[in-house]
């Protein structure tokens, strides 16, 4: 009897045993990570013993939360420029108990990085749970428990956050806060969102910006609810969204004046309490005479539409494993609207020749990475910035690319709000990218096996060498006691 030859399919074979491959090492990250959270306090502890002393702007914070913790309220160092919502809570904590010392200060910011995870974790299973139950949503697969986790801990301990988690700083709380508006806000828990962003306020007055992306976001929901017609909302033509609305409104007053005013108010009733905490936002900067307490001369707005290339560039950093795909897509997008392309990479070269400015603080301070990045290469060699522009431009590009399963006005909106965020500050500092940050990646599609990977090796690759340098690398200033160091 004659034997067949079965054809062995070498290919399909290798793609099972990387994608194994691949689900064995999420699994096993997972894992590791999770040991990484009970060495955390040790961390805390040997960066504390070589960093007794305070660390650049605890200088005022730490100072400032202490008379706190003496009742002494009314006492303000005009130096600091953000209201005083986490020196509050940690005088509320650790004023009772008599520990309100830099350690101590410290551990409040340690306590909330766990906080911060847990907090991470449930957003990304409320959202996961809503995309499986979202009928336009092709893919209906359940992400494992360990996807979720290391997703997770990737968001919660991405880089530049997890070195304020060693330090007395605001961003920390600050995420807490936003992290936990989103939450309430996913669950439709609108009056206690509003509030949690009202808290967050008073860490980070900038904060507002998201309160307001919420009752955008809020406010879309209601139109896809009372039109039932979600694709309104996946437009950038809004004629036909407003002409159902008027529509609609008509009806009701056509119905009696109670009849229509009871409508209004049981449709904007989730907007409702967004829009107090901005009409009242507005209230105090006009009492205050602007965004910043303390000193003004500090932070004075201005135009620098740059920072939204540094931050495109910042995203591609911490997620390249999601922005590099779209790369071929990026190149036939080139071939196919060519007169689009130059237009933008035109744009981006304006913005980088006329729009490149320097906060006096940057080439002062040579404690802090982005001193180095101007004095190294964007100072030292002009063609530098230029160089630069096909990395603007990609970014750009794949960053918008990857929210493209959301709809539309709601990427808009987000894009909105980060310009109102970045292009007023003139200072290029990272801890104002955290929060967009961290929106940006929650809202990514739900991550393939490699990506999780890559993420993982690039978050840990990086805290561990700006942790190393961090407790290694010291220098001396004239005016300064102790030895200082570099960070974000």
């Amino acid at each position: 009897m004659e034997k067949k030859n079965i054809p062995i399919n070498y290919g399909h074979n290798i793609s099972t045993a990387l994608s194994t491959m691949m689900e064995f090492s999420v699994k096993i990250l997972s894992y590791i990570s999770a040991l990484f959270l009970l060495l955390l306090p040790l961390l805390f502890l040997y960066l504390n013993s070589v960093q007794f002393h305070f660390f650049i702007d605890e200088k005022f914070h730490i100072p400032q939360t202490i008379k706190y913790c003496e009742g002494k309220f009314f006492e303000w160092d005009p130096k600091i420029t953000t209201l005083p919502g986490l020196y509050l809570l940690s005088a509320l904590l650790l004023g009772p108990l008599k520990l309100c010392s830099i350690t101590y200060l410290r551990l409040v910011n340690l306590g909330l990085t766990y906080m911060n995870l847990i907090l991470t974790l449930k957003l990304l299973a409320t959202l996961s749970n809503k995309n499986r139950t979202n009928k336009n949503n092709k893919s209906k697969r359940k992400l494992k428990s360990y996807h979720l986790y290391l997703t997770a801990w990737n968001i919660a301990f991405f880089p530049p956050l997890f070195f304020y988690f060693f330090l007395y700083y605001t961003d920390t709380l600050s995420n807490t806060l936003i992290l936990s508006m989103f939450l309430l806000h996913l669950k439709n828990n609108n009056t206690a969102a509003a509030l949690m962003g009202t808290l967050s306020i008073c860490v980070r007055q900038t904060n507002v910006i998201w309160v307001f992306f919420l009752g955008i976001e809020k406010g879309l929901t209601v139109i896809e609810n009372i039109t039932r017609k979600p694709h309104l909302t996946d437009t950038l033509n809004l004629l036909p969204c407003i002409k159902s609305l008027y529509c609609i409104f008509k009806a009701k007053a056509g119905q009696g004046f109670l009849t229509f005013m009871k409508y209004v108010m049981l449709v904007t009733a989730p907007i409702l309490p967004y829009l107090v905490v901005l009409v009242s936002f507005v209230a105090f900067v006009i009492y205050n005479g602007g965004i910043v307490v303390g000193d003004k001369t500090a932070h004075i707005p201005t135009i620098h539409f740059a920072q939204i290339l540094y931050y495109s560039t910042f995203i591609l950093a911490f997620s390249w494993p999601y922005l590099l795909p779209y790369f071929v897509k990026y190149l036939q997008f080139i071939r196919k609207n060519t007169m689009a392309s130059i237009f933008a990479v035109a744009l981006i070269t304006l913005v980088v020749h006329y729009n490149t400015l320097v906060h006096p603080y940057i080439l002062a301070d040579n404690r802090h990475y982005s001193f180095y990045i101007w004095k190294n290469f964007m100072n030292r060699y002009v063609f530098f910035r230029y160089l630069l522009i096909p990395v603007y431009a990609f970014a750009i590009y794949a960053a918008l690319k990857s929210l493209s399963h959301l709809r539309l006005l709601s990427v808009v909106a987000y894009v909105l709000c980060v310009f109102i965020v970045m292009v007023p500050q003139l200072l290029l500092e990272p801890r104002y990218f955290i929060i967009p940050y961290i929106l940006f990646r929650i809202y990514q599609k739900e991550p393939k096996n490699w990506q999780l990977v890559a993420e993982t090796l690039t978050t840990s690759f990086v805290s561990i060498v700006q942790f190393l340098l961090f407790v290694n690398k010291t220098f001396y200033w004239e005016d300064e006691k102790y030895p200082q160091r570099i960070g974000w």
